[in-house]
């Protein structure tokens, strides 16, 4: 009788299967969990940019990232208490919007202390789209898929974007541009948010308690999806070490500049087939097998670094995009499988935030004493630590 009440009271707070399971549903989730990472996906050629019109050093670019990645991590951070709580249609609308608005107020700024309040306020902003979008594919019969679906789509608007806004938008317009360029890509997401469903809204839900639907969050339960959660902020902080600052790795091996963009763009398109590979195979494969080959993959990419000339570089970024598009869907499949609280996973992009912040402030002291060459290997350790914890906690799941 308790199992029964138990499934009944999970069944009337979350989304209705039929809803997060949609075609139109899941389209939408996976493209605004996309449009969520462009900013992320362009970061090198935008903090580039900055430094190219604005004079900014290193270690102000990792503050600027900072900023940007640790408001979103706050923001999600939080998520756990109030994602079932909300209309998720109408948090995505306002949301978005936000976006679109700072983007256009960007366009208009000067000044370093100036674009860490954007970056803030677009931070926070994108963390509330975000959130309800990774748990409507989180709540779905197969997250694999749409984790991976979501992937895909990322690679896809990071390759379209990379070649123009390297090679057209910020030559001849240069930071302004672009800031309004993704003015005008982030207001699609106001349609993609109509066919978000609207979440979990009974009348009941005021009076359950934050850990429903599934085990309480301060239970034993938690301590296998914060454990995933920590996995997975050591590979993004591995991932993200080497990606902030790809454009400058290209810059001091005196790559040219477009180059770099068409490297960039050819990457994001090397992650589709990885990412579309994952969806396919989505609960046919452990996804293990995944966060495997794209660590295998990763680290043989910095490998290839060692090698000198303008080939190696862009045959390490191609290897590096491979890994990634394999890897991380897996990661977020893990945390949701482990997860048996049904809330703690949506935290799980907090935890990439938080490397992030923790990437954007360390990372310029790492060039300034170890160069390039130290930050690559900082980022190999921290790939390589990621999996480890992921295993252990996979056994630990499954001895419980």
């Amino acid at each position: 009788m308790a199992v029964q009440q138990s499934v009944d009271l999970a069944q009337e707070t979350a989304p209705s299967q039929r809803s997060v399971d949609a075609p139109s549903a899941v389209v939408a989730a996976a493209y605004l969990i996309a449009l969520n990472q462009l900013v992320a996906n362009i970061q090198p050629l935008l903090l580039g940019a900055l430094a190219t019109d604005y004079g900014l050093s290193d270690r102000q670019l990792g503050h600027v990232s900072a900023f940007y990645v640790g408001a979103v991590t706050l923001c999600t951070l939080s998520a756990p208490l109030w994602i079932r709580r909300i209309n998720w249609r109408l948090a995505t609308l306002v949301s978005v919007a936000g976006c679109v608005a700072a983007f256009a107020w960007g366009a208009t700024l000067n000044g370093v202390g100036m674009f860490l309040l954007l970056f803030a306020i677009l931070g926070f902003a994108k963390g509330f789209f975000g959130a309800p979008a990774f748990a409507s594919l989180g709540d779905g019969s197969n997250p694999d898929r749409g984790y991976g679906l979501s992937t895909v789509l990322q690679s896809l608007i990071a390759a379209g974007a990379a070649a123009p806004v390297a090679s057209y938008i910020i030559p001849t317009y240069g930071v302004r541009g672009l800031f309004i360029s993704l003015a005008l890509v982030y207001a699609t997401g106001i349609v993609a948010a109509r066919w978000m469903p609207v979440g979990a809204r009974s009348p009941r839900a005021a009076s359950l308690s934050p850990a429903e639907p599934g085990e309480a969050l301060l239970s034993w339960a938690a301590i296998p999806p914060l454990v995933a959660g920590f996995a997975v902020a050591l590979f993004a902080g591995g991932i993200l070490a080497f990606w902030y600052f790809v454009e400058r790795i290209g810059v001091a091996r005196g790559v040219p500049a477009q180059t770099i963009g068409l490297t960039i763009s050819l990457a994001a398109f090397a992650s589709i087939l990885t990412s579309a590979i994952n969806t396919w195979l989505g609960g046919r494969v452990p996804s293990l097998a995944f966060v495997a080959a794209g660590t295998a993959l990763l680290l043989a990419s910095y490998a290839v670094l060692l090698v000198p000339g303008d080939l190696a570089f862009v045959a390490c970024n191609l290897l590096f995009a491979l890994g990634w598009g394999f890897a991380q869907p897996a990661y977020w499949t893990i945390v949701r499988r482990v997860d048996h609280t049904g809330r703690l996973f949506v935290a799980a992009p907090a935890a990439s935030g938080a490397a992030g912040v923790a990437i954007g402030i360390f990372a310029g002291p790492v060039i300034e004493s170890g160069g390039y060459s130290g930050l690559i290997g900082l980022s190999s350790a921290l790939i390589a630590a990621a999996i480890l914890c992921i295993v252990g906690v996979l056994r630990f799941a499954a001895a419980r």
